[in-house]
């Protein structure tokens, strides 16, 4: 991700200008707003940009400043050298899905809307604090959402609590399943540890894949996932073929029986 910023502020991301500078046949017009499109429209100053930055700073303290703005390079040094560790990581996030849904509406793949990428940079971000900064809830905004509790499937049916830790330091991921029926007795659980799992989008789509499995094995049919990562769920249902790093996870867990997962 963070190979975007640098290509912001380097000015050579394959967008509108940039493209017709060296002479390659693209149309120079923002897809989602028919303006002329610079980098810095793309990712900072288009109304779809706008709508996201700002559903992501009602969640966390960014401040963009894009009022100073004067080159991507300028403004790119200058946000980094004020801005908090936690405020690099959410730029760098949100920059990147916003770049990949524009890239994905180009390329056909469906409209998408600002409240969609904004729902994925969010959860995506939440999972970096999580996993990577202690402190990272006292960074956040204040929220007026009721805390979630854990909510009882269906008389019949089991939930799979999953989730992903990664250890850094030891290059390896852990991973925890509790399975539960709907008074709340705990039929299963299992933890793994997989090395050399570095990035927590991928080790979200490991635990995933590895909780469908472990309900196979143990027997239950009727099985619901409950998982706190949006951004993996969001492309477990999607209807076409992913081709991120994590993209073989994904279509593996789209081939395994899906349709007893709700």
């Amino acid at each position: 991700m963070k190979i975007t910023l640098w290509r912001f502020a380097h000015d050579c991301l394959p967008c509108g200008h940039p493209l017709q500078k060296r002479h390659i046949p693209a149309s120079p017009l923002c897809i989602f707003c028919n303006q002329y499109e610079s980098i810095e429209h793309a990712l900072l100053f288009c109304h779809f940009a706008r709508e996201v930055w700002q559903q992501v700073k009602g969640e966390y303290e960014v401040h963009l400043q894009r009022q100073l703005f004067t080159s991507p390079r300028t403004w790119t040094l200058e946000f980094l050298d004020r801005c908090s560790k936690i405020e690099a990581t959410v730029v760098v996030v949100t920059m990147w899905h916003l770049w990949d849904a524009r890239n994905k509406t180009r390329e056909g793949e469906g409209p998408v809307h600002p409240d969609s990428v904004a729902s994925r940079v969010k959860a995506y971000v939440e999972m970096i604090l999580q996993h990577l900064y202690k402190p990272a809830t006292l960074h956040k905004c204040e929220s007026s959402s009721p805390s979630l509790k854990w909510t009882p499937p269906p008389e019949g049916t089991v939930m799979i609590n999953v989730d992903a830790a990664l250890f850094a330091s030891s290059r390896h991921m852990g991973i925890g399943i509790v399975i539960r029926d709907h008074m709340g007795t705990c039929l299963a659980a299992c933890k793994e540890s997989l090395k050399e799992v570095t990035l927590p989008e991928l080790a979200e789509a490991l635990a995933l894949r590895r909780a469908i499995l472990f309900a196979s094995e143990e027997g239950f049919s009727s099985i619901i996932i409950g998982s706190d990562c949006l951004s993996v769920i969001q492309r477990v249902l999607a209807t076409f073929v992913d081709r991120s790093l994590m993209g073989p996870v994904i279509e593996d867990i789209k081939r395994t029986q899906l349709t007893l997962v709700k």
